[in-house]
């Protein structure tokens, strides 16, 4: 059963779906008479900019399904995240685990509801142990049609770079994403979060370059949108066009994926280079390539 605010254009073939809203009151009603038994909860609006009916619901929202799970007596939940709720810090370690704080500071609205929402679902675990939680923390999530703070930088006709920074990238494609959810509402009982990434790593600049995008080096004291020398030289409008704060493009904020493999069971098909080659730009696969990259085979066995 599919339920959704909006009838999908496309509906699955075999799935019914009912039109209804995750805050409406009737839905922990629905599930109990539905009997349901895991709830894959993956409606979230990604925004800069914020606004009050899309806070609304992405994190209230979400803190009302999580308590009607509750009062239908769900067994399982799955909740999708972000790697990026990490933040980039010059302190990070090379692989950021689970436990590792969530320390995101950004001005893009998106990042700062999933981390009210990582917060809710951490106060849920502790009232209600015997609800099983799989929070999913996605690394960039690149396909055809995904509408992401990644596709929207490899898609920005020229993309700053802050000079003297060339910071590491992790992918996952939308397949092996899609993949990832479904191994935890079919197969694993894990209560807990899970950093979800392809093996390898791409450096910023070599992601350009791939994608033939032409770049433009910035100065990084001018990233900061309080130098007005920014808007002197014409780079405040291009900076502001970047999906990524500043930090996301100087310092490192890459995921451990050990957990994702050893104790959640669950290996991407691709890694992070063959993830962005498949990727559809501009109507076409990136092309192959012979040359080798930094993938899982050149980096230590203790992370991506």
């Amino acid at each position: 059963m599919g339920i959704d605010a909006r009838v999908p254009a496309e509906p699955l073939s075999g799935v019914d779906y009912l039109q209804a809203d995750v805050r409406d009151e009737s839905i922990a009603e629905l599930l109990r008479d539905m009997g349901a038994d895991t709830v894959i909860h993956l409606t979230f609006h990604e925004r800069s900019r914020r606004k009050e009916s899309v806070f609304d619901s992405n994190v209230l929202g979400t803190m009302h399904l999580l308590g009607s799970c509750v009062d239908a007596g769900v067994r399982k939940v799955i909740v999708r995240s972000s790697t990026m709720t990490y933040g980039a810090q010059a302190s990070n370690p090379m692989y950021l685990p689970e436990a590792w704080p969530l320390q995101a500071r950004s001005r893009h609205a998106y990042v700062r509801e999933l981390l009210d929402i990582e917060k809710s679902v951490a106060e849920l675990r502790r009232e209600y142990p015997e609800l099983i939680i799989t929070v999913l923390r996605f690394a960039n999530v690149i396909g055809h049609g995904v509408h992401s703070a990644f596709n929207s930088l490899v898609n920005t006709p020229v993309v700053p770079s802050l000079l003297g920074f060339d910071p590491l990238f992790q992918l996952i494609h939308l397949d092996d994403a899609v993949a990832a959810i479904i191994h935890g509402a079919t197969v694993a009982d894990y209560n807990g979060v899970v950093n979800v990434a392809a093996n390898g790593v791409l450096p910023l600049w070599q992601i350009l370059g791939i994608c033939g995008r032409p770049t433009v080096p910035v100065v990084h004291l001018l990233a900061n949108p309080t130098v007005r020398l920014t808007q002197l030289v014409g780079l405040g409008r291009l900076l502001a066009a970047v999906p990524f704060d500043p930090d996301y493009l100087r310092y490192p904020w890459v995921a451990d994926n050990r957990r994702m493999i050893e104790e959640f069971g669950f290996a991407p098909m691709l890694n992070a280079e063959q993830a962005l080659r498949t990727y559809q730009y501009n109507g076409q696969p990136l092309p192959s390539t012979s040359e080798t990259s930094l993938t899982a085979a050149h980096l230590p066995e203790n992370g991506t």
